[in-house]
């Protein structure tokens, strides 16, 4: 190959990084927006807190452009953090909930979002959300109403009125999950750093050996010896979340962090990502194309904390969270593969924080960005 083709496909290459970029297509569009899920490029649903409403659930039919205010039972009372639809009208929220009000609502007529009955929690944690043709489910924690704390998933089949407690039967929390069907799926887990809070007033985000500050007296991370035995975990259940096996444990293994979100395809091929914070906070991306099995490293870096990984298939993904690449800059970390994890190209964008991303297809995608200024926008990317 000459050097006059050479440089010609090295310049179409780079053109089309620059053209693959993200595009800001809501502004404030509410106070903390971390779940979202588009059905397609046009119709999505967005779900988090306002200082309006407290929990809320949006709806949109062009793009982003506009949105409009679901009906949301006791919306006062819990805050959602995820959201998975299947279709328009029938999908899932779950997040934080109290005694009486447990973090978890469901919507079948494309308007109005109830809360089923459910165990009396005396608080719950859910940060993950799965929908499919006749199946609702949620991931995380829970204390019951005999104060016994419970981790793994919620469950409701349509027609139901009541959510089943599955157990996942493994030592630490349960934190995110991925289902093919209504039995066979995974959850990922383990130990995390507390986001503690802290009288410290910062007028800016700082980055130390031992705390991240967020401004105007927000939140602080600090790690402290403990997190150096941190452990992870990912079980797999065939009976719909009834008997579970435990295929990663990370106590013997170089890894010493969490699990964050987990994305199957298949009942072969998944994804999942993997936080590290005894020295240096890390990120790190394992697979697994049997089952879960065997799991393979196939990314890492350092100052990026990953919340979500999520694939439309064997292909095409992508991984958001944040980074703090120095001592005043913070961004969404964004990281898109479409060979199926070989190589990942980061799409980052300044000065937010990315909790989830809908992928529409190989070319589309949508993700919230949560700011500084306690507001959070809509971004939507094309290829």
């Amino acid at each position: 190959m000459n050097k006059y083709i050479r440089g010609l496909l090295v310049f179409f290459a780079l053109l089309m990084v620059v053209n693959c970029k993200w595009e800001t297509v809501g502004k404030k569009i509410g106070l903390f927006i971390p779940g979202i899920d588009f059905i397609d490029e046009n119709n999505g649903f967005l779900a988090g807190f306002s200082f309006k409403h407290g929990s809320e659930i949006l709806k949109t039919t062009n793009g982003g452009l506009n949105f409009t205010e679901m009906n949301v039972e006791h919306r006062d009372s819990l805050v959602f953090y995820s959201l998975d639809m299947y279709n328009s009208t029938y999908g899932i929220a779950g997040g934080i909930g109290i005694p009486l009000f447990p973090g978890i609502a469901t919507i079948s007529d494309g308007s109005n979002w109830i809360r089923p009955n459910t165990p009396l929690f005396y608080y719950s944690t859910f940060l993950d959300s799965q929908a499919d043709s006749s199946t609702l489910m949620t991931f995380g924690s829970w204390d019951d109403a005999f104060n016994n704390k419970l981790s793994g998933m919620q469950v409701i089949h349509q027609g139901e009125k009541e959510f089943q407690t599955k157990d996942w039967q493994q030592i630490l929390n349960a934190r995110y999950g991925s289902f093919i069907n209504g039995t066979y799926g995974f959850i990922a887990g383990g130990s995390e750093t507390d986001l503690l809070p802290t009288p410290i007033s910062s007028t800016e985000f700082r980055l130390t050996p031992n705390h991240v500050l967020v401004k105007n007296e927000g939140l602080v991370y600090r790690p402290d010896n403990s997190l150096k035995d941190q452990t992870g975990e990912i079980a797999r259940t065939i009976d719909g979340g009834n008997d579970w096996k435990n295929v990663f444990n990370t106590t013997n293994t170089s890894f010493k962090g969490y699990f964050n979100g987990i994305s199957f395809v298949d009942e072969n091929n998944g994804w999942v990502v993997g936080i590290s914070e005894s020295d240096t906070m890390a990120s790190y991306i394992f697979n697994t194309n049997d089952g879960g099995n065997t799991w393979n490293q196939q990314f890492y870096e350092e100052k990026v904390h990953f919340f979500r990984v999520r694939f439309i298939d064997e292909n095409n993904g992508w991984a958001v969270g944040f980074k703090f690449p120095d001592i005043t800059i913070f961004s969404a970390a964004c990281y898109r593969t479409t060979d199926g994890g070989k190589r990942w190209d980061k799409y980052d964008i300044n000065d937010v924080i990315a909790y989830d991303i809908s992928i529409v297809d190989s070319d589309t995608a949508y993700l919230t960005g949560f700011g500084l200024d306690f507001s959070s926008n809509l971004y939507k990317y094309t290829s």
